[in-house]
């Protein structure tokens, strides 16, 4: 999955930075992202995330404002690619304060170029592990930047010294990281899209979760998660921490959590049984006309609760007019 070129897009269709491994793609290619966007009237969400043109497919991933167009020449997965570009925007999000903007992208310019050159060989992934980029090349501070101002030099990003992170069974955590008060925090988000009828039973439905943790622990952590019943994550996708082995013998989840927010798992659980979703939302609908033609309006408010709607009508109708 090489990719020949990456770009960096701000709002006002400008390129930001650019990072080239092979020589004969040049900013050109992103008119084929900007004809795109245009046709779809603005919306960065309605352009294909794959674009193809004579010279190169162009791929696309959004941040906040910010767009990375990766360039690849030849035919390759195409989730490979998207995954690698996505993973590229959280790293410099990192280097940017947690969100990906572009006046800290021109701040930091000098060392999100040596960040570009690490991630990636030839296109391919290489030192792609935030924690070990971050302790190769540590954000800017406004005291190196002021400094960098005054005396117009550059601003020495790269450590001379090779990290021992970078040579660790555990490239995804520094054992350098303190906190006063440790603490772990886990949230398990669902996601449903279903179709109902009008007496609350199920037509069809998909249930997506994951569960996100924010890990503000010291030193080297090994934690274990047990559940009391393990099958909606029989087919789960793991961060990298969790010990796979072991949880397909043991049934229990055991790792070394990232220092940070990090996804730990992606899976997604059966349907709920008996037809009925736990939830159930009644729609209430207010409108008001008047006569003359020259004003109409209309609300919409709902209410909603656990447990099935109990066969009822999905919504009741109500109505003035003048």
């Amino acid at each position: 999955m090489p990719l020949s070129a990456l770009f960096v897009l701000g709002t006002a269709q400008e390129v930001l930075m650019e990072k080239h491994w092979e020589a004969g793609l040049d900013r050109s290619l992103c008119d084929v992202y900007w004809r795109a966007l245009a046709a779809a009237g603005g919306d960065a969400a309605a352009v294909p995330p794959v674009l193809a043109s004579p010279r190169a497919y162009v791929l696309h991933c959004g941040r906040d404002g910010v767009v990375l167009l990766g360039l690849v020449r030849r035919e390759h997965p195409p989730a490979a690619a998207l995954s690698f570009l996505a993973h590229v925007g959280d790293v410099l999000a990192r280097y940017c304060g947690g969100r990906l903007r572009e006046e800290a992208l021109r701040e930091s310019f000098a060392t999100i170029v040596q960040v570009l050159d690490e991630i990636a060989d030839s296109g391919v992934p290489f030192v792609s592990e935030p924690a070990v980029l971050l302790e190769m090349l540590p954000p800017p501070k406004l005291v190196d930047r002021l400094a960098a101002a005054v005396t117009g030099s550059a601003q020495k990003s790269m450590k001379e010294k090779l990290p021992d992170i970078a040579t660790s069974m555990v490239t995804w955590r520094s054992p350098k990281v303190k906190y006063a008060a440790n603490e772990i925090y886990f949230d398990i988000v669902d996601t449903v899209d279903a179709t109902t009828r009008l007496d609350g039973r199920l037509v069809s439905c998909e249930v997506r979760s994951t569960i996100e943790a924010n890990c503000k622990l010291s030193g080297m952590p090994d934690l274990t998660m047990a559940f009391a019943d393990t099958s909606p994550l029989r087919d789960a996708r793991f961060h990298p921490c969790v010990r796979v082995k072991r949880f397909r013998s043991d049934g229990v989840l055991s790792f070394v959590p990232p220092d940070g927010s990090f996804r730990l798992a992606d899976f997604c659980p059966p349907a709920p049984k008996g037809g009925l979703l736990p939830i159930y939302m009644t729609p209430q609908f207010a409108w008001e006309i008047v006569e003359a033609g020259a004003r109409s309006g209309g609300d919409v408010a709902g209410e909603q609760g656990q447990g099935s709607p109990g066969g009822s009508s999905a919504g009741g109708v109500g109505g003035a007019g003048a």
